[in-house]
């Protein structure tokens, strides 16, 4: 792609119960599968000068994906996560002062980028928080800049013929205790385009008596409901829209693990997609690659229903994998040629 889309935030190794080790990170998730997708994103984080680096600066390079956006911290090492299952559902464990805690604004690249995406991770040291708002300034799409929601999908057409535009701004929370504020994290969704959070994440930004997160949502890692009722759907998608209007989206996903998902447009649109029967293995990773097909559609103008029901397919096949990403081609051919990503024409 001439403008590829930029992705910004954590790099890291998930340490599993049994000892098993697979890299992940969301921005590092996220880019990962666009690239088994075809497209050349660019990521940009930091690595220590060890041998988990070297690890997955090897593992980028023999997947195809770029390095000239991976940094590396001859001082901090890099980022590990020890992640705990309770019948699948993930709980992490986050090592502090890690390289990706550092990525130095003086040694970003320099790119045009289709999209920039970003977690609420990252700000949690000053340093990366930093570097992030730097690019995000670098390219007028700071929390005080925003795009008006009706010249979202024009910008999306400029990109896609070349054109000079502003970036689409996507933020996915990444809520993780300690590691976060909620001032600082709604200052972060001014100015985005598009926000993608799980139900507990809405509640934790959305509190209010007849949305209380406790009974309804689970408090163990992605942290998505399978049993809620009709009242509570009705309070949980009153409060995705009123989250999305206070901040001005273009658009606004939210996921439910096994209740599916929900997308919001500021035109008003809505659609709303069930689970995919699967076997799960772990449901680390998930909510990337939900992200990844989101962040796919964008940049190919399917329409929000396609989207979401695509996003949802490929999230019912990283459940079934030990961890977020897995140097398996056959994960994204037969999808690659049903949506027809390879050829001149998007299905």
């Amino acid at each position: 792609m001439q403008h590829p889309p930029c992705f910004f935030g954590e790099i890291l190794i998930d340490v599993f119960p049994d000892g098993r080790e697979v890299l992940g990170g969301a921005p590092f998730n996220v880019a990962w599968h666009l690239q088994g997708f075809g497209l050349n994103p660019l990521l940009i984080s930091r690595v220590g000068a060890d041998a988990a680096g070297e690890r997955i600066r090897g593992a980028m390079a023999a997947w195809g994906m770029r390095l000239d956006g991976l940094q590396s911290d001859p001082v901090h090492p890099t980022g590990r996560v020890t992640v705990s299952l309770r019948d699948g559902e993930p709980s992490f464990d986050i090592v502090s002062d890690s390289a990706w805690d550092f990525i130095a604004a003086d040694e970003l690249p320099d790119l045009i980028p289709a999209i920039v995406y970003h977690g609420s991770l990252a700000l949690r040291n000053p340093v990366s928080a930093a570097a992030l708002y730097a690019l995000l300034a670098r390219h007028g799409v700071g929390p005080a800049a925003r795009l008006p929601a009706a010249a979202v999908t024009r910008a999306t057409a400029d990109r896609r013929t070349g054109a000079a535009a502003r970036p689409l701004r996507f933020v996915d929370v990444n809520l993780r205790p300690p590691w976060w504020h909620a001032e600082e994290v709604r200052r972060l969704l001014d100015g985005a385009d598009w926000v993608k959070l799980n139900q507990q994440e809405l509640a934790w930004l959305t509190p209010a008596p007849t949305m209380d997160p406790d009974p309804v949502f689970s408090t163990a890692g992605q942290g998505e409901a399978t049993g809620v009722g009709e009242a509570e759907r009705v309070v949980i998608a009153r409060g995705a829209e009123a989250l999305r209007a206070r901040h001005g989206l273009a658009g606004l996903v939210l996921t439910r693990g096994g209740a599916g998902a929900v997308g919001l447009l500021a035109s008003g649109e809505t659609a709303q997609v069930s689970p995919k029967p699967a076997p799960l293995v772990d449901a680390v990773g998930a909510g990337d690659a939900f992200a990844a097909v989101t962040l796919l559609g964008l940049l190919r103008d399917w329409p929000l229903p396609l989207t979401l029901d695509r996003a949802q397919t490929f999230a019912s096949r990283i459940v079934q994998l030990r961890g977020a990403t897995a140097p398996d081609r056959a994960l994204y051919q037969d999808l690659r040629r049903a949506w027809m990503l390879d050829s001149g024409h998007q299905s």
